[in-house]
């Protein structure tokens, strides 16, 4: 990837996260712990971005890959092909792997510009209900971490929410399947619209 592509990118990082609010979602309040939390919000909400940056150029490096040679014709060079398609693969798996990771490893929920992690779900239990911590990207949610039974909440300062929680054994399966069907829609229209400027960017090739 060439340096000035990187540039926007991190610029673009910056401003992002300069524009945005965190919202954390936690038990602990000390400092050290807050400045962690923090710490893993942002880092969780870098990789997302990442992965929406991937996935935006995916359809873009899937075509160009299938119709390169198509696509030199009529033209004095090859289209430039600014992210390689298993460079791009690549990257979005291990950027959803990192924020999967970190996600797991904490109890911790925070979002910035609606991506992050935060808490899906009100599947009333006998002490309380049931919901399922999942990655989110633009507020849809992609990938389940962990379900919870939530004794009780409590609004902090900040719009910050405190859970009284502990973690079920394994992922609430009926939950799960009922968020992914509920979204669904909103799926379909996300990969039309990136197959979509991925076409009306490179209609050329065909």
């Amino acid at each position: 990837m060439r340096l000035d592509y990187i540039f926007v990118i991190l610029l673009f990082v910056a401003l992002f996260y300069l524009l945005g609010r965190s919202r954390a979602n936690t038990h602990q309040t000390s400092v050290k712990q807050e400045t962690i939390n923090s710490f893993i919000t942002f880092i969780i909400f870098f990789c997302l971005l990442l992965v929406l940056l991937g996935s935006f150029f995916l359809p873009v490096s899937i075509i160009q890959t299938l119709y390169f040679e198509s696509c030199t014709i009529g033209y004095s060079k090859p289209p430039d092909l600014s992210i390689p398609l298993p460079a791009n693969v690549l990257g979005v798996i291990i950027a959803l792997a990192i924020s999967w990771f970190l996600a797991s490893k904490s109890e911790h929920m925070g979002m910035i510009n609606e991506m992050g992690t935060k808490l899906v779900g009100n599947d009333k239990s006998s002490s309380g209900y049931i919901a399922t911590k999942w990655l989110v990207l633009l507020f849809l949610p992609i990938i389940p971490i962990q379900s919870y039974e939530v004794f009780g909440e409590q609004q902090g300062a900040s719009e910050r929410v405190y859970y009284s929680m502990h973690p079920l054994p394994k992922l609430a399966r009926d939950q799960v399947l009922a968020t992914y069907r509920k979204f669904l829609v909103w799926y379909l229209i996300a990969v039309l619209l990136l197959v979509g400027f991925a076409l009306l960017g490179t209609w050329k090739c065909f």
